[in-house]
């Protein structure tokens, strides 16, 4: 005896199959992975997190100088007065000897406070752009080092000040910081928390 494929019941025989072993173990598989999702949503919220950082797209704010902890980051992005961005910063004055050892630089995130252009005064160590004031420049880093003020003048082309929210924050107020070149800052950013 042979068997026919296209005999009448062995149709209904191989939809019926496919219906109990493939189609409900997908539909229990996705349920599962649901009632999984809702079991350990923390997981995957971590690992999407994880994933934005491992692209660069979500960046953490660890020092005090700005009252944000969390930042996504717009690549490529000019900033303009006001807004807050990213820049690489070598500068030997930050004491944060791991982040040099992994990255060879350090990030940082601060204010847009002026542009190439705009006026930078300073009068009595009180330093202002365009005749608002930017800060108080401290004498002293945190670790007793001399700080001097940056100097007067106009904000050449392709340069930014950079301004933090903090009496204590290392910005454009100081020489030892200076002007922020606009081709080391990565982007702008924009606060998440």
């Amino acid at each position: 005896m042979t068997l026919r494929w296209n005999k009448p019941g062995w149709h209904r025989f191989w939809h019926g199959l496919w219906d109990r072993l493939i189609m409900r173990g997908l539909v229990m598989q996705a349920q599962a992975t649901v009632q999984d999702l809702r079991r350990h949503w923390r997981w995957a919220v971590l690992s999407v997190v994880l994933f934005a950082m491992a692209q660069h797209w979500l960046a953490f704010n660890v020092s005090n100088s700005l009252a944000v902890n969390m930042v996504w980051i717009e690549y490529g992005a000019t900033p303009k007065t006001g807004d807050m961005m990213v820049f690489d910063s070598n500068n030997p004055l930050l004491k944060h000897p791991w982040v040099h050892a992994l990255f060879g630089r350090e990030r940082l995130l601060k204010h847009v406070a002026g542009q190439a252009g705009d006026t930078v005064t300073v009068v009595q160590r009180n330093v202002y752009v365009n005749g608002v004031l930017l800060g108080h420049a401290k004498e002293k880093t945190l670790h007793g080092e001399p700080l001097a003020t940056i100097a007067p003048g106009v904000v050449p082309a392709g340069f930014l000040v950079a301004k933090g929210e903090t009496v204590d924050s290392f910005d454009s107020r100081y020489a030892e910081m200076g002007f922020v070149p606009v081709n080391k800052v990565v982007g702008v950013a924009h606060p998440i928390w």
